[in-house]
């Protein structure tokens, strides 16, 4: 069997080069691995195994094969689209923690089939530096239905977060048709246990000073050595410090969790040792764990037992099959009520 160049594109009449290609391109894509992988070393090496005398494709071969795939996905989901017995969307703007701050949109498209059964597409996943308004939101809309041959008057509904811009976003997509906005069970879950947990006496002091804590071992890898003799001066097993972050909805339970765990060891690591050390540092190290020494007992035996009620109801609803109104209502009342359940020892948990 002759050997095709490597980076050729595949004979016009098929045979195992074309194959391969496709697998390659088919196993880049599905494990998000860069084009650039086929050409090394490990992957060689491989394929000289399992399929001697077949030739990888280069990754600008990989690069031309894409845009096939995308328009393949594309035709099938205007064809889901035309056929469906109901269309939905779920949209969403955030900003990632990368690049000092990135700003996406996404949109996912959800069909109906006519024999009822349910499926869930990416529809559009952008870079969007735009000034994220109703006005954005509700042209991203419509750019990213039109791409797949879709209107206003085909969708049934759109699902997006309690945002500011979203509402006015949603009514400009829609105009005069009939959709309907719904809000994210989940996120209202979520704007439920903020306003259940943050009413808790004090709690906004205490987070603000573990995050402080935290933060100070954040800034340098010799501290976080400092903080790993003391775990180990106070028999207690390392752990790495967590810190919150605004995008992720569990980060700040998970990094609350974690100060109290260390809290031994923040109590007794020598201070003196950190590089470059300051009265300024001293000074807040101190005050924060001052706070957290008062407030301790107030986080384990409170705000992270309301917190974990809260994360088995996310859980909860997330597993559902079909997470009926019910359902949903009764995780709102119990977070709406965990703290006072809490304290008076009633176990609310889902």
């Amino acid at each position: 069997m002759g050997k095709t160049r490597a980076g050729a594109a595949p004979p016009p009449g098929g045979g195992p080069n074309a194959n391969t290609h496709q697998h390659a391109r088919n196993l880049l894509l599905a494990d998000k691995h860069s084009f650039r992988a086929v050409e090394g070393s490990g992957m060689k090496a491989l394929m000289a195994v399992v399929a001697p005398g077949i030739a990888i494709p280069s990754r600008r071969t990989i690069a031309r094969l894409v845009p096939d795939i995308k328009r393949g996905l594309l035709a099938e989901l205007r064809s889901n689209i035309r056929l469906a017995l109901g269309v939905s969307l779920t949209a969403d703007h955030w900003t990632a923690d990368v690049r000092g701050g990135s700003p996406f949109f996404g949109v996912t498209v959800t069909t109906i089939s006519p024999k009822f059964t349910m499926s869930t597409q990416l529809l559009a996943l952008r870079y969007s530096p735009e000034k994220h308004d109703s006005a954005h939101v509700a042209a991203a809309l419509e750019e990213v239905t039109e791409a797949v041959g879709l209107t206003a008057a085909g969708v049934g509904s759109v699902t997006t977060d309690r945002g500011s811009a979203m509402p006015g976003g949603v009514d400009g997509f829609f105009g005069d048709t009939s959709g309907a906005h719904i809000y994210c069970f989940g996120h209202v879950l979520n704007s439920t246990w903020d306003y259940a947990v943050k009413n808790i006496t004090e709690l906004k002091a205490v987070v603000s000073a573990v995050r402080s804590l935290v933060f100070l071992y954040c800034q340098s890898p010799v501290r976080r050595a400092l903080l790993q003799r003391a775990c180990e001066a106070q028999g207690i097993a390392p752990k790495r410090i967590i810190f919150s972050c605004p995008t992720r909805w569990w980060a700040e339970t998970h990094m609350l969790e974690r100060a109290v765990y260390l809290f031994p060891a923040f109590a007794n690591v020598n201070i003196n040792a950190f590089p470059s050390i300051t009265d300024d540092v001293r000074r807040k190290h101190a005050e924060c764990l001052t706070m957290l020494d008062k407030h301790k007992d107030l986080l384990k035996l409170v705000v992270l037992p309301v917190c974990a009620i809260w994360e088995a109801w996310q859980v909860k609803l997330s597993s559902a099959t079909e997470p009926t109104a019910h359902l949903v209502g009764r995780a709102i009342l119990n977070c709406l009520v965990a703290p006072q359940n809490v304290k008076s020892g009633k176990d609310f948990a889902a």
